[in-house]
């Protein structure tokens, strides 16, 4: 047989393997990050309190009350709303600082300021936070109460938590994180609840434009090229609609509670704050996923979305075989 027969038979066997191999490999690598027991439908239980070494009282703040505006802070809901948030703060606040644990001081540590306000505009934040204070606005404080939902205030706490590294490089996952905790651990949220909120928000027009339009307008910049693949591919970097994330985080959890992957991010993310480093990339977040998990944020996202779409037959594609990184080196001597 010449010299070219047998390269070509060796292309060919090559190909054949190579196309077992792949098909073995994306389904292994799919099983061994996705866990069996795996049910979208069920919520998160209540994760205990974990005591460190040393540790023996829990962190009590004080938690103090402000009115900028007399009227916004006797009106009738309001006055209800306080009596709750007031509860909800000095019980969730112990209880957070203990599951999001950085041994730094955070400010909100010492004393815990609610500052009720009026709404600057009717298309106002409900709430916001910085450091040790939470700004509570009259447009929501004020609704009735069977259409508040005080979800609000965990989410603020966890930005105090959150204080030194949420206006930074991260403020997508920092936000991210924060939505999580509000809906997986407070309002017990399964991750079907989060995947019906992105399936009706790819559908939906908000302002005249769909998601993926919106998308586009704030990220497809020229300095932003590598983010511009739409957000069915890399929505998971958009800021706006963080609920996103969140869900995509419920999901991995939901493959590996025992990782506590939500809280080591948020442990990275504040020291590397605390030791003067703003910046961690989106391959950051990826290569801590990978090294904790064994998938990366963009094959997560792949499955997220394959699930939110209806799409489930393609999940296992999403998983890339590692296999593909020694293709390179590998095929050039044969071909």
């Amino acid at each position: 047989m010449s010299t070219p027969a047998i390269r070509r038979l060796l292309r060919m066997i090559c190909l054949v393997v190579i196309t077992a191999c792949l098909s073995v490999s994306y389904s292994s690598r799919a099983v061994s990050v996705i866990h069996a027991e795996y049910d979208p439908a069920i919520a998160i239980p209540m994760q205990p309190v974990i005591y460190r070494e040393g540790e023996t009282d829990l962190i009590m703040p004080n938690i103090v009350e402000l009115q900028e505006d007399s009227e916004a802070f006797f009106e009738p809901n309001t006055v209800k709303f306080r009596a709750k948030a007031k509860e909800i703060v000095e019980r969730w606040y112990r209880y957070l600082r203990r599951q999001l644990w950085t041994p730094q001081h955070v400010p909100a540590d010492d004393v815990i300021y609610l500052l009720y306000r009026k709404a600057p505009s009717s298309g106002s934040a409900a709430a916001t936070a910085s450091k040790n204070y939470i700004f509570f606005y009259d447009s929501y404080t004020n609704t009735p109460e069977k259409e508040k939902t005080y979800g609000t205030v965990i989410h603020e706490i966890v930005h105090l938590l959150q204080h030194n590294y949420m206006h930074h490089w991260a403020e997508w996952m920092s936000e991210a994180i924060a939505y999580y905790i509000q809906h997986a651990y407070f309002e017990s949220w399964s991750v079907n609840i989060f995947m019906d909120i992105t399936r009706k928000a790819m559908v939906e027009h908000q302002n005249g434009k769909t998601i993926e339009t919106r998308f586009h307008n704030i990220y497809c910049r020229k300095e932003q090229v590598g983010h511009c693949r739409g957000f069915r591919e890399r929505g998971y970097i958009y800021k706006q609609d963080a609920i996103h994330t969140a869900g995509m985080l419920r999901l991995i959890d939901s493959y590996h509670p025992d990782k506590r992957v939500v809280e080591t991010l948020h442990r990275i993310l504040y020291e590397k704050a605390a030791s003067g480093t703003m910046k961690y990339s989106n391959e950051d977040f990826s290569n801590t996923l990978l090294e904790l998990t064994g998938a990366s944020l963009d094959e997560y996202w792949c499955d997220y979305m394959a699930r939110v779409t209806g799409e489930e037959s393609k999940i296992q594609t999403c998983y890339r075989p590692r296999i593909y990184q020694y293709l390179p080196n590998f095929l050039p001597q044969i071909w």
